[in-house]
């Protein structure tokens, strides 16, 4: 199950670009702050939100991954005043709005295996304790 909750996340990770230019990095880390600290809290996650939608829409691989699988956009925004937890909602938001049916379908498997409802995850587990429990037992 762990392995399967692995796969399923890596399908809904946006995926690191190879041979990602540190420098371009930079660069664009640089251009976002200095837009971003311009702007109030709120307006700046919203427009970071807008960045990575419009990163999505026209296949941008590094301000994509950069906005929506890297440390960064939360770290920045935490350093405005903003809980990262909230930048995560938004970016979940921006991300289930640009999902294809293969990412739709791995995040409903995958609140089924870790949501609140982990009814399959403990019958996994109790299934897996009994047959260790039953395997010495056998003559």
């Amino acid at each position: 199950m762990t392995r399967e909750v692995e796969r399923l996340q890596e399908v809904l990770t946006v995926p690191k670009p190879k041979g990602l230019d540190q420098g371009e990095l930079l660069n664009l880390k640089a251009d976002l702050k200095m837009l971003l600290d311009t702007l109030e809290k709120g307006a700046a996650q919203r427009r970071l939100a807008q960045e990575l939608e419009k990163a999505l829409a026209t296949g941008d691989e590094v301000k994509a991954w950069l906005l929506g699988a890297s440390d960064w956009p939360s770290l920045y925004m935490e350093s405005r005043g903003v809980l990262p937890e909230e930048w995560e909602k938004t970016k979940e938001t921006v991300l289930i709005n640009r999902q294809d049916e293969k990412q739709a379908e791995a995040r409903r498997l995958l609140k089924l295996l870790t949501g609140k409802q982990k009814s399959v995850a403990t019958t996994i587990k109790s299934v897996r304790f009994y047959a260790g429990v039953c395997v010495d037992k056998l003559p």
